[in-house]
């Protein structure tokens, strides 16, 4: 069955001013007319866009409700309440509650603590468990970061409890909005902020920047908390949906080219590393100096790095072997034994390989630890969070049934639909990753998936003529 795809083709750009900005640029036209059709129609605009500074920063009083949020935060801190920072558990909920946390603390406010789910026990988003705890310490004010847009009921019921919300998320809306103090989110309907695609670090960010706006804090007092030195480490695995942009790359699109950016990866459940079980991973870098830098904070007698100037490679076998988890977790819940779980992992690996080598990975990368190690314990293990839906969905559960089982990020449904685009792209086969496609978004059946797979054209598993006798 073909990709459905939908494109959408800008006009291209007013002739005389492409033929303007090319000159005044020194540029091909072919870039001039990229640049016009994103509405950088003038040199002024251009050296804008390329040379970003903090003070172009949009005004944060620009989102719904900031004005309602900065006074309900200025209340508790007058009043010396306490306030609890609640994070989701993954980078971007942690970052923002380190953020906040802190911005708090700067400016003098003691009275707070931090809170993080249990991903297992309490799951994504704002939880009773947590509501109840907050309450228990006498907290009246959650700002809530990177979660609770579909929090209604949990919002609801913290009011009877005494307790005020705060949302900073950057997730789509459901209909109805919760009764929160106030609910920053750039993606509501009603709320004209010029950029929709903060993370919720980012939405955090602009809370903090209006508060010290509003009491006449200079940003100078609060651009420490960006810390434009910093390393960027990377330790999500994907491809960002839209622009099928690795999350480094993505990252170097939102920061610029001034933080070194780290791709952090390999075979590392993090309960196994919790408990201090030896893992061994891979920190990927353009410069040696950097992931060397990374590899030296990391490593211990039970935490061991190794270091790679293939970024690319490591992030392509990073983000696909959840896919090829979803297709093992499939085999799985169908009955099928370990000889078809190490064909979808011998093969798995090829296609992914494949891929990555076609973008410009390097093929010792595929056949290492963020490839084929990545993949093993990715396939064979039930902390996997792609396995568990995979065997859901080889049950016989619906794609969508099989993510609220498992109520975590399943992150190869997202993985599936980018990396056919990009075997589209670059013209390479990924019968594999195809067919999982087929299951999840049109209801193909998995037996007929692994049956289609099974009875594809006879193929030679390693090329090359001469070999043979």
């Amino acid at each position: 069955m073909p990709i459905e795809k939908r494109w959408v083709v800008k006009p291209q750009g007013d002739p005389a001013t492409v033929e303007a900005l090319a000159s005044a640029l020194r540029i091909p036209p072919v870039l001039a007319n990229l640049l016009v059709q994103r509405g950088i129609d003038t040199e002024e605009k251009a050296h804008s866009f390329f040379n970003p500074q903090l003070s172009d920063l949009h005004d944060p009083f620009l989102m719904k409700d900031m004005d309602r949020a900065v006074e309900r935060v200025e209340a508790a801190v007058r009043n010396q309440e306490k306030i609890m920072v609640y994070g989701d558990y993954d980078v971007d909920g942690t970052t923002a509650v380190a953020l906040v946390y802190k911005f708090l603390r700067h400016i003098g406010h003691r009275n707070l603590l931090f809170y993080i789910p249990d991903r297992y026990t309490e799951g994504y988003g704002i939880s009773v468990k947590g509501i109840d705890y907050a309450a228990r310490k006498g907290v009246t004010l959650i700002i809530a970061l990177d979660c609770g847009i579909k929090a209604t009921e949990k919002v609801a019921y913290a009011k009877t409890q005494g307790v005020d919300f705060i949302i900073c998320d950057h997730h789509l809306p459901a209909e109805e909005i919760p009764r929160a103090v106030a609910v920053l989110d750039p993606k509501r309907t009603d709320c004209t902020y010029p950029f929709d695609e903060l993370s919720g670090c980012g939405v955090g960010f602009k809370l903090v920047q209006a508060y010290a706006m509003k009491n006449g804090m200079p940003f100078s007092s609060i651009a420490p908390l960006l810390d434009p030195g910093a390393v960027l480490v990377s330790v999500s695995k994907g491809i960002e949906k839209d622009t099928s942009l690795t999350l480094t790359a993505a990252i170097a699109e939102e920061v610029g080219e001034g933080h070194p950016i780290v791709a952090l990866s390999g075979p590392s459940h993090a309960e196994e590393v919790g408990k201090g079980l030896p893992t061994v991973i891979v920190a990927g870098a353009k410069h040696k100096e950097t992931a060397e830098y990374i590899q030296n904070i990391f490593m211990n007698e039970v935490f061991r790095v190794y270091a790679s100037p293939d970024v690319l490679g490591i992030e392509i076998g990073a983000a696909l072997k959840n896919v090829v988890a979803l297709a093992a977790g499939i085999a799985d819940g169908l009955g099928y034994g370990d000889n078809t779980k190490a064909a979808l992992i011998t093969r798995g690996i090829t296609e992914i390989a494949r891929l990555g080598i076609k973008m410009g990975g390097h093929f010792e990368t595929f056949c290492g630890l963020s490839g084929i190690g990545d993949l093993i314990v990715t396939c064979a293990s039930m902390h996997s969070r792609n396995r568990r839906a995979g065997i859901l969905i080889g049950k016989g559960y619906t794609m969508e049934e099989a993510m609220d089982e498992v109520k975590m990020v399943v992150e190869g449904v997202y993985s599936a639909k980018a990396a056919m685009t990009l075997a589209e792209k670059y013209e390479v086969q990924l019968p594999i990753i195809e067919q999982v496609n087929e299951v999840l978004f049109h209801g193909k059946a998995a037996a007929q998936a692994v049956n289609d797979l099974m009875l594809r054209d006879k193929k030679i598993e390693i090329s090359g003529d001469t070999m043979w006798s």
